[in-house]
């Protein structure tokens, strides 16, 4: 992956917490990304009250990454 291509998933994320400029990063080298690698990333934003993290996997042919958002509001996550 390029540098211009890993900016293309990286400033987004940095954009949509303009308030609290927190991001917690979650790395993974796994085949497939599943629930419990998505469940520990939303388990680590809860704790740490940082309400953006992104899961990204370099384990396959293509980089994977999922961003989300931790609404503390209502106690849920979403994907973005």
């Amino acid at each position: 992956m390029s540098k211009e291509e890993l900016k293309e998933i990286v400033y987004p994320v940095i954009g949509a917490c303009q308030d609290t400029a927190e991001v917690l990063v979650e790395c993974k080298a796994v085949d497939r990304l599943v629930d419990a690698h998505r469940q520990q990333l939303w388990n680590y934003m809860r704790l740490s009250k940082v309400y953006v993290g992104v899961v990204y996997n370099f384990g396959p042919v293509y980089a994977q990454c999922e961003r989300y958002y931790y609404d503390a509001g209502q106690g849920k996550m979403v994907a973005f």
